[in-house]
């Protein structure tokens, strides 16, 4: 039974990870800004730049990524 567990475990802890992964670079390289359309269509340079500070899209992909986790 227990190492019925384990195997299972050994295979759903590297497809989580990689789905994880996925995801995240996918949310990353989709056309447009994440903080414009937040900010909204009348936003300003400044509301922009401060709704990329709020989200962390100011910060380098692996911070992004540890902060996404």
């Amino acid at each position: 039974m227990l190492k019925q567990i384990g195997k299972r475990l050994a295979t759903v802890i590297p497809s989580l990870i990689g789905v994880i992964i996925v995801t995240f670079l996918l949310t990353r390289v989709l056309p447009g800004d994440t903080a414009a359309y937040f900010a909204g269509p009348a936003a300003s340079a400044q509301a922009i730049e401060d709704v990329r500070k709020q989200l962390g899209l100011d910060k380098s992909m692996p911070e992004q990524f540890v902060r996404y986790v």
